[in-house]
């Protein structure tokens, strides 16, 4: 595949997580976001799957010790598990089908 459709279809992707979501980080409210893959986006299911993105501002992205899934991966996954169950049994569910 293309870098150029590669990219075509992760912008394609995050409008779609917009569209599903909001454009507004589903932590503080905040703008700019940025989009998160909630699985890792090496498996390919899940590369282009809007169920498994949510938008998220920098800090909450990147930054915080509590609520982010790169530098607080445990406070922010029982922080979403909490906030979202029915994405989460999605993901859940998507996962357990190998």
């Amino acid at each position: 595949m293309k870098k150029q459709s590669k990219k075509k279809l992760m912008d394609e992707w995050k409008k779609a997580v917009e569209l599903r979501m909001g454009n507004k980080c589903i932590i503080c409210g905040k703008k700019p976001v940025n989009y998160h893959h909630l699985v890792s986006s090496f498996l390919l299911d899940f590369r282009y799957d809007d169920g498994v993105g949510v938008p998220l501002c920098p800090l909450h992205h990147r930054f915080s010790k509590t609520l982010s899934p790169h530098n607080g991966p445990l406070g922010f996954f029982y922080w979403f598990f909490n906030k979202f169950p029915e994405k989460t049994k999605y993901i859940i569910n998507k996962l357990n089908k190998d």
